[in-house]
């Protein structure tokens, strides 16, 4: 079984989780807690390993070109964890449960430089990091039209 313990863990929590979570229960002097990180990127890159759900953070870690170890957390993230999957660009972990921490534990043990070299290539440009400025121009088209 996993232990965290092993490990120095930054902990990224959105403010969209509500404070009843237990991530907030988490009292581990390795585990931070961070809230609200303005610059995801950069907490990215002080970082070995980026374990996360098929979320948000998934797109982010791959745009910042990481090849992130990815659970699915709720059942839509299943077709974004597939296409990246086929794509190598994560290492499915598969749902989201107990048993499946194990294969984090694995993935770990295997962390050494011809593993990194392989699974952990940086500047993979599947996601430009663009899609803030292409939003915005079809916000501005669309209220431009009427």
């Amino acid at each position: 079984m996993l232990k965290f313990n092993n490990y120095k863990l930054n902990v990224v929590v959105g403010n969209a989780v509500k404070k009843t979570n237990k991530i907030f229960n988490l009292k581990n002097k390795k585990i931070k807690k961070k809230i609200n990180v303005k610059n995801i990127k950069k907490l990215m890159e002080k970082n070995n390993i980026i374990i996360c759900s098929g979320g948000t953070i998934m797109f982010e870690a791959i745009a910042a070109g990481f090849k992130p170890l990815v659970f699915e957390n709720y059942s839509h993230q299943k077709y974004a964890i597939k296409y990246f999957s086929k794509k190598n660009q994560i290492i499915n972990l598969g749902k989201l449960n107990i048993k499946n921490l194990k294969s984090i534990d694995d993935h770990i043990k295997k962390f050494n430089k011809s593993y990194i070299k392989e699974n952990y290539k940086r500047n993979i440009k599947t996601i430009d990091g663009n899609g803030f400025l292409r939003i915005n121009k079809i916000l501005l088209d669309y209220i431009n039209e009427k």
